[in-house]
């Protein structure tokens, strides 16, 4: 016996429970009270000052306005970014200081920890977005961006230009261990901006500015169409401030949600934000684990109850042969019975075979399509029927018509004259006589059955 087995390779992902949201150096979080129309508790931790500007110091900014950028992304001191990393998750231990190592936390970093870029792909493209947009990574970042980076992109809901995330594995694989070593359990990391995606398919503008850096996000059905990053150092240039307002100022018709205080980000991320969540290596091994260690109990489960069905149903097999063994032997002794009994069957079917096997003639089933088929001009003045077999006399302008009319029905067969036709005296209408079988009629039935010598 042979089982086969399919299961998704996809690895499924759920949102997080508790969400940390770093703004300058203030690290808060929000969780539900539990009670219904009760507002969100919020918490905050500030972080020490030296920590201030380190997420613009770990990774130097990218401008990509009319063909300008600069070069030298995500190359990162490793010292200073375990530093941070260690730094943050001891700053989330002290904000959750009783919190189960179960529960999923997402941390949402500023907007200076990613990079995105934009590019044109085709429709056939979009089937396997993340990979297709992954083969490209040395045409669309700069030369000599050799680490090792991690994506997150959402297919356009229209038109196939697509703004595609990207941030350093190494950097979400320490974050992770230095939560690890706090037990705590980091699932995945958010850009900040896209706490607030919303995910209906309508244009959303969003603002967000904080000590060190101004991002624009052009978003629409919680897929970001145009994301736009500027270090405040960079702004202060007039020139450069005029080109960033322009570029996202010509596709914005409504007027952007601001986020440019930590009060501003008193909220849970909403559902189309974690289209955008970045997981660690370790996450995902981890998630894969826990989808293998399902994939193989409900494998262990399944073929342990056909083996319980198997072994019920091989003692459920030898009680039914031991009671079939039982009534063999009942038959057995009484088989003379048995005997006497078909024989008396038999001669009861045998007597009353001559009523079962009568021969059924549906007289009024007949007339009806007589009444039905026979024309106007003819009447009946005689009907018999005997053995299958009807006679009819009476008077039409066409006897011959009349056959071939009868002759029509598959109920009859053998239609003919009976006697020859008769005019007579003061009538118009031919006296006639025809006879027909009725079709399935059995006309052995009287030899069969009652034969001279029965």
């Amino acid at each position: 016996m042979k089982f086969k087995f399919k299961f998704k390779k996809r690895i499924k992902t759920q949102s997080a429970d508790i969400t940390l949201i770093l703004h300058d150096n203030v690290l808060l979080y929000a969780e539900k009270s539990g009670i219904r129309n009760k507002p969100l508790i919020f918490h905050e931790y500030r972080l020490r000052k030296s920590l201030k500007n380190l997420d613009a110091q770990l990774f130097p900014k990218v401008l990509n306005l009319q063909g300008k950028q600069q070069t030298n992304i995500f190359n990162s001191d490793e010292s200073n970014e375990l530093d941070d990393s260690i730094a943050l998750a001891e700053a989330a231990r002290r904000l959750l200081p009783k919190i189960s190592p179960k529960k999923r936390i997402a941390l949402a970093l500023p907007n200076s920890e990613f990079v995105a870029t934009s590019l044109q792909l085709p429709s056939r493209a979009m089937e396997n977005l993340k990979k297709t947009i992954s083969l490209q990574q040395e045409t669309l970042l700069p030369s000599g961006t050799k680490e090792q980076l991690l994506l997150a992109v959402q297919a356009p809901l229209e038109g196939n230009e697509v703004c595609a995330l990207w941030m350093p594995a190494k950097r979400a694989e320490n974050l992770y261990k230095a939560f690890k070593k706090q037990n705590l359990y980091l699932y995945c990391i958010l850009p900040r901006s896209v706490l607030v995606l919303p995910a209906k398919n309508q244009p959303f503008y969003l603002n967000d500015e904080d000590e060190n850096s101004i991002t624009y996000v052009n978003s629409s059905g919680g897929v970001i169409q145009q994301w736009l990053y500027i270090a405040k150092d960079d702004y202060e240039l007039e020139e450069i401030k005029k080109q960033f307002d322009n570029t996202f100022s010509k596709n914005n018709t409504i007027k952007p949600e601001r986020k440019h205080t930590v009060n501003d980000w008193n909220l849970v991320p909403s559902k189309a934000a974690y289209n955008y969540a970045f997981f660690p290596p370790s996450v995902v091994a981890r998630l894969a684990k826990t989808q293998r260690l399902k994939k193989n109990f409900y494998i262990i489960s399944l073929v342990i109850l056909v083996m319980i069905g198997i072994i019920g149903g091989v003692f459920s097999a030898i009680d039914y042969e031991k009671a079939l063994q039982q009534k063999l032997a009942n038959l057995r002794n009484s088989t003379h019975q048995i005997s006497e009994l078909r024989i008396e069957a038999g001669q009861i079917e045998e007597s009353i075979a001559a009523i079962k096997e009568f021969p059924r003639q549906e007289v009024v089933k007949i007339l009806k399509t007589l009444d039905r088929v026979i024309p106007k001009d003819t009447w009946i003045n005689h009907f018999s029927i005997e053995n299958g077999v009807v006679k009819l006399e009476g008077y039409s302008l066409n006897p011959t018509k009349l056959i071939g009319i009868l002759s029509q029905q598959s109920e009859f067969y053998e239609i003919e004259q009976s006697r020859g036709t008769v005019s007579e005296f003061n009538k118009k209408k031919l006296r006639f006589g025809i006879s027909f079988k009725l079709r399935g009629f059995n006309q052995n039935y009287w030899l069969t059955y009652f034969s001279k010598e029965q």
